[in-house]
C-alpha cells in the first residue's frame, strides 16, 4: 500500500514511489506515474489523501465513482479536473489519424480489401471514444470504439472494404474519430478513397490479355 500521509504530508505512488508534497505536485505526475493513478483512483488513495470535505475530494470521488468502467478515462477526467480546480495550465490530448488521407487504390467487385487507421495522441494523456463510418455499406470498421494508450500514445482501427458493394468509377467516404466530450479532445476525420474499375475497362483488360497470347498486335 501507499504511504498515505494525512494533514498535509505527501501522497507516495505505490510503484514507482515517487512522492507529490501537495496537489499541485500530484497534478503534474500523474502522467509519469499513470499505473501507479489508476491503481489510486480504483483503491481511492487520492481520496485517503485529500480527506475531508473538500472540492479535491469531490473531483476524485466523482471520476472514480462516474468512469469505474474505464479507469484510464477516470484518470484523465481526474487530472484534468483538479488542474482546472488548482489553476495550472495543463495540455489536453490532440488526436492525429494515419495515414490521412487513405487511399485503398483499385479494388475489384468481388475482392476486400483490408488496411489500417493509426490514431494517435500527440500531447498528453488519455482519448478514448467512438468511430463511424457512412460508406453505403462498402467501408466496415472492426469497432464502433477505440482507445489512444496513455503510454505508447496509439491505438488503431481496421478498415475493409467490401468490393462487392462498390460503386464503379471513384468511391469517396470519411471516418470520424469522435472523443469522449470528458478528454476535451477534438475530432478527426479521415478521406477514404477506392476505384472500382468500370465494367469496359474489364473488357478493355481480359482483350488485350487475350491479344498478347496470341501474339496479336
Amino acid at each position: 500500500d501507499p504511504v498515505v500521509i494525512h494533514g498535509g504530508g505527501p501522497f507516495t505512488f505505490i510503484y514507482s514511489k515517487t512522492q507529490a508534497k501537495d496537489p499541485m505536485e500530484l497534478v503534474r505526475l500523474i502522467d509519469a506515474n499513470w499505473d501507479d493513478s489508476r491503481e489510486s483512483i480504483k483503491k481511492k488513495y487520492f481520496e485517503l489523501w485529500f480527506g475531508g470535505n473538500t472540492p479535491l475530494l469531490a473531483i476524485a470521488q466523482n471520476a472514480g465513482n462516474k468512469y469505474k468502467d474505464d479507469i484510464d478515462l477516470a484518470v484523465e477526467v481526474f487530472t484534468q479536473e483538479l488542474s482546472q480546480e488548482l489553476a495550472i495550465p495543463l495540455p489536453t490530448p490532440r488526436l492525429e489519424a494515419h495515414p490521412s488521407p487513405l487511399d485503398f487504390g483499385t479494388v475489384e467487385q468481388n475482392a476486400n480489401k483490408n488496411m489500417l487507421l493509426q490514431v494517435i495522441n500527440t500531447s498528453r494523456g488519455y482519448v478514448c471514444g467512438s468511430v463511424r463510418v457512412h460508406a453505403d455499406g462498402w467501408l466496415k470498421l472492426n469497432t464502433a470504439r477505440f482507445a489512444v494508450d496513455p503510454k505508447t500514445k496509439t491505438g488503431s482501427v481496421a478498415v475493409t472494404v467490401d468490393g462487392s458493394k462498390l460503386a464503379a468509377g471513384m468511391n469517396r467516404c470519411q471516418v470520424v474519430f469522435e472523443p469522449h466530450p470528458s478528454t476535451s479532445a477534438k475530432p478527426v476525420s479521415v478521406d477514404i478513397t477506392v476505384m472500382r474499375r468500370f465494367p469496359y475497362q474489364h473488357w478493355l483488360l481480359e482483350s488485350s490479355g487475350f491479344a498478347f497470347v496470341l501474339g496479336l498486335p
